[in-house]
């Protein structure tokens, strides 16, 4: 985990998408963390269709929130699905998240609409 910074604080704007050189020389907040392990797992090979930036809205703090996702298949070609979040220590599993609500997610290609249910 890094240091996390508001906008307001890091930039004197409500919300501020950082450029991923920005968000190096200065840190961000949790959609600027989201789009450059975004960025980083594309470098790495990882396909489009494989990651997702998740706006969410976190149930436990009422607060909007960004986190990656990343869908991988296991050995027997199972979708499995992944979460990378600054405020989460390790990879974790999406299904273990229970405070998390999708709202929508977008990738280079698409953007999705998920509702509550």
């Amino acid at each position: 985990m890094g240091v996390s910074i508001s906008d307001k604080a890091n930039w004197g704007r409500k919300d501020y998408w950082a450029t991923p050189g920005e968000f190096m020389s200065r840190f961000g907040d949790c959609e600027d963390y989201a789009i450059v392990k975004y960025l980083s797992l594309r470098i790495l090979g990882f396909r489009e269709s494989e990651l997702r930036v998740v706006a969410v809205k976190d149930l436990n703090l009422k607060v909007g929130h960004a986190i990656l996702m990343v869908i991988v298949k296991d050995k027997k070609k199972k979708k499995r699905y992944f979460v990378l979040d600054n405020q989460i220590k390790k990879v974790v599993e999406a299904k273990k998240i229970r405070h998390y609500q999708p709202v929508f997610s977008i990738n280079k290609n698409f953007w999705w609409r998920h509702q509550a249910g």
